[in-house]
């Protein structure tokens, strides 16, 4: 029996960037199982010079695509739409045309990547972490088991999809700006407390090589953290603000509070895309260390 194809329209305001960078990466993963489509509330009539450059660069589909109303797909003739996504917080709120086939419907909001100011480099990195962050709810989307799901459950699916994906992105970045941050702090540490040297700069070395790693997500989602002197400088305003405690005081203190970077690793982990997982994994495992070295550093002080 042939598996079926769901038709799947991308909407936002002018179909000039992200619905078209949505529509060109579900046709490419989809692999015939989906038929995209992208229209516009206020289309501007033609697509937007990045977009295509973009497309053309990665060896994305760029045949037929084009800025158009969204009253075409609400036109007689038109194709029924299983599923309808917004990908702007304009279209998601106008009223939209009544759509053949009753489709299921979820907000993807992502950033403007056309309403960028800067250099052209600056313009083409939004492009890009446009394209990555639709690429990644688009992949999500397609192992959903589509044909098996009731509609409820489909319309939860959809819908968390575009919750999660941008839930993601922001923890990874907060991650890597905390990894920093922490090198810095156990390298402070470490200058405060010169008879535990060795052990603080250990723990710095940990949380440079956990952010390292994070590095590989920040460069491919083209994520902007804080730079690395504004992060240093947090790192050791945390140590200034521990004031004068015994540094076996300050090791308790991280003992109770580190476990929830543990549970926030964790959580990256079941909401990142299955490429991620080795990056995501080591995240957690090398959290989970620093703790145990913790608590081993404390044990082994006993009252001294």
């Amino acid at each position: 029996m042939a598996q079926r194809s769901y038709n799947v329209l991308f909407l936002c305001t002018g179909n000039s960037a992200r619905s078209i960078l949505a529509e060109s990466l579900l046709n490419h993963w989809g692999h015939g199982r989906f038929q995209a489509y992208s229209a516009g509330s206020f289309p501007k009539g033609q697509v937007h010079p990045l977009t295509t450059e973009l497309l053309t660069q990665i060896r994305l589909p760029t045949a037929g695509l084009r800025s158009k109303s969204w009253d075409e797909f609400a036109a007689p003739g038109a194709p029924p739409l299983d599923f309808i996504f917004t990908v702007c917080d304009d279209a998601a709120g106008e009223v939209c045309p009544v759509w053949p086939g009753h489709p299921l419907s979820a907000h993807w909001g992502v950033e403007d990547p056309a309403a960028v100011e800067g250099t052209d480099d600056e313009k083409r990195a939004a492009f890009r972490r446009v394209l990555l962050e639709l690429e990644n709810r688009i992949k999500l989307f397609i192992n959903l088991p589509v044909a098996t799901l009731d509609r409820m459950t489909l319309q939860q699916h959809i819908e968390a999809i575009g919750r999660e994906s941008a839930k993601y992105t922001s923890g990874v970045l907060a991650a890597y700006e905390d990894e920093v941050a922490g090198a810095a702090y156990f390298d402070a540490l470490a200058s405060v407390y010169p008879q535990k040297s060795a052990f603080f700069g250990k723990c710095a070395t940990l949380e440079r090589a956990t952010a390292s790693r994070l590095e590989e997500l920040i460069r491919k989602y083209h994520l902007q953290p804080q730079s690395q002197a504004e992060l240093a400088e947090r790192g050791r305003r945390d140590t200034r603000a521990e004031g004068n405690l015994h540094w076996r005081e300050l090791l308790q203190q991280s003992i109770q509070s580190y476990p929830r970077y543990v549970d926030e690793f964790r959580a990256l982990e079941a909401i990142g895309p299955a490429e991620d997982q080795p990056v995501l994994a080591a995240l957690t495992a090398h959290e989970v260390q620093l703790i145990d070295w913790l608590r081993e550093a404390v044990a082994a002080a006993g009252d001294g």
